[in-house]
């Protein structure tokens, strides 16, 4: 019996593990609102999240990110660059990832409805791509950071993407297409489909404390099949230091075989590491 319940949670992890390889930039925006957005964490801070890619910003208004937990499988890094920052923030984001080794781990762990045992899973490194661009809703100029005249209250942030998404592998692959909403369109790019897909992002304040996250994306899987995907979160913050956040992620398409529709959870917990002390919380900075 034990053995039946730790093959089932074992299974079970993975599964979910390649749902958050999948969706490494679905999670909102922190009180320092720079995940989904142009924005970059100010030199040497940190961000460590259980789900989303935990991230330190470098010099040169840059960001390194990376999640740990999918590490485990499908090792990843992505690096985000800001480039302009003026009445609106241009950025680009340049990602990698290894999901050999968490596939073939799906394959093995009985989830024959997604990959069979059977199958011969290549060598894949995955890329992927994208522009940036937002635009903070009141005053004349949208800051790279939170300087510390930064109100809120009024701050809404609006962002635009476009980019894509490929993948180069080693030798012959019977690897077939995971018929998942989430999974379908970024595993697409693994049988030599290019993914290119856009998007608008709109985060801000809620209530008090509170900050809220929405988009909508569109995804062309190979310019014949299409996604949509739609998140909404609630963002809440206890400190300068910690935060937490829930919501959904809907994903709807047409699949190879039949249109699909799928939703889930989203949570997370979020420790922040700041460089500069903040101050009135939600994110204006002042020197320590």
């Amino acid at each position: 019996m034990v053995k039946y319940f730790t093959e089932k949670i074992w299974r079970w992890f993975i599964f979910i593990l390649m749902i958050i390889i999948s969706c490494q930039c679905v999670f909102a925006q922190s009180q320092i609102w720079n995940v989904g957005t142009a924005k970059t964490l100010p030199p040497l801070d940190f961000r460590i999240a259980a789900l989303q890619p935990s991230t330190i910003g470098l010099p040169g208004s840059m960001e390194l990110s990376s999640q740990p937990v999918a590490c485990i499988f499908a090792p990843n890094i992505s690096l985000k660059k800001r480039w302009y920052a003026k009445r609106i923030i241009i950025a680009t984001n340049h990602g990698f990832i290894y999901p050999t080794p968490a596939l073939k781990q799906l394959a093995n762990n009985g989830f024959d409805d997604l990959l069979n045992k059977q199958t011969f899973i290549p060598q894949i490194f995955a890329f992927h791509n994208e522009i940036l661009i937002s635009k903070e809703q009141g005053g004349k100029q949208c800051s790279a950071y939170f300087e510390p005249d930064d109100n809120l209250k009024k701050n809404i942030i609006y962002t635009l993407k476009i980019g894509f998404q490929f993948a180069v592998k080693s030798g012959k692959s019977s690897f077939e297409a995971i018929k998942r909403p989430v999974l379908y369109p970024r595993t697409s790019i693994y049988q030599d489909t290019l993914l290119l897909y856009a998007g608008f992002d709109v985060d801000g304040p809620f209530y008090k404390n509170i900050n809220f996250s929405a988009d909508i994306d569109v995804f062309s899987i190979g310019f014949k099949d299409f996604a949509i995907e739609n998140k909404g979160l609630l963002v809440f913050t206890h400190s300068d230091r910690f935060s937490w956040l829930f919501g959904y992620k809907l994903s709807a398409g047409s699949f190879p075989d039949k249109f699909r529709i799928g939703i889930y959870p989203l949570f997370d917990l979020m420790w922040y590491f700041h460089r500069l002390k903040v101050k009135d919380g939600l994110g204006n900075h002042g020197l320590k």
